[in-house]
């Protein structure tokens, strides 16, 4: 997408001359886009469909059992006086216990989450309490990737003509399915392989905190953040780049978090 179209003056001239299905269109395209018509059209003007969820859903007992039992592990070795001698034993034995963690996880996430989800990071102390704050690691194939792209277009098209949805096929994936549950209301994804982000774009941003100076994108959702929200964010400013990938798959990162402003 060209840059010419994060400015926001010259999107709101355009998009007023717009007819209903065609603006609902331009809120789609990216959190950019939406944010800008949302900061800058009234309410009355054009409605702005942000759909809310009431289910929220706590997680199984036992993850919080397991976090916590992981954490006072983790502090155990840590505080093994022969701790330099033992760092490949400490690193199978990480790779393995995140991996438990990954597994009891999985029911907690969208089923493309789940199904693509290769390394849990960071998030115990989220996991005691109760809540979802984690990083994940999903590795999925760019072809697939950019189907689900394909299908949630499709879908949106769909959902804006009813009448016209009778009878179709269901899509594989649910892009308007919840990314967790527990639910979380705001999540950055940065691409570790296999694309490239187009930095030029205003909606790509540059990480904060862990994992400091990766280009990501950051969704916001105070209702909780679908999948679909994540590949209209995505949409136009990640590029797939098979020649970057030996295996022909991208790697991506979600970092979950309840802080939606």
């Amino acid at each position: 997408m060209h840059s010419l179209w994060s400015v926001p003056e010259l999107l709101i001239q355009i998009v007023l001359y717009l007819d209903e299905d065609d603006f609902i269109t331009c809120h789609n395209v990216t959190h950019h886009w939406r944010q800008t018509l949302s900061r800058n059209l009234c309410p009355y003007q054009r409605p702005l469909p942000d759909p809310g969820y009431a289910d929220h859903k706590p997680p199984p007992a036992h993850i919080p059992i397991l976090a916590t039992h992981t954490k006072s592990q983790i502090d155990e070795w840590a505080s093994h006086p022969d701790i330099p001698f033992l760092e490949d034993a400490h690193f199978y034995w990480r790779e393995s216990t995140f991996a438990r963690v990954l597994t009891a996880l999985k029911p907690c996430l969208h089923t493309f989450l789940a199904r693509h989800a290769c390394e849990f990071v960071d998030g115990l102390d989220a996991l005691m309490e109760g809540k979802m704050g984690i990083t994940i690691r999903t590795q999925c194939a760019i072809k697939e990737f950019v189907k689900l792209d394909a299908s949630s277009r499709k879908r949106a098209t769909l959902r804006r003509h009813d009448s016209a949805n009778a009878g179709s096929p269901s899509l594989e994936v649910d892009v308007d399915a919840l990314l967790t549950q527990p639910l979380v209301t705001s999540v950055e994804v940065s691409c570790m392989r296999g694309a490239l982000w187009d930095t030029s774009n205003d909606g790509v941003l540059c990480r904060e905190g862990p994992g400091r100076g990766l280009s990501c994108i950051r969704v916001e959702r105070k209702k909780g953040v679908r999948l679909r929200d994540v590949l209209e964010e995505m949409r136009g400013v990640l590029m797939p780049v098979p020649q970057a990938s030996v295996d022909g798959t991208m790697l991506l990162e979600w970092r979950f978090g309840d802080d939606a402003q």
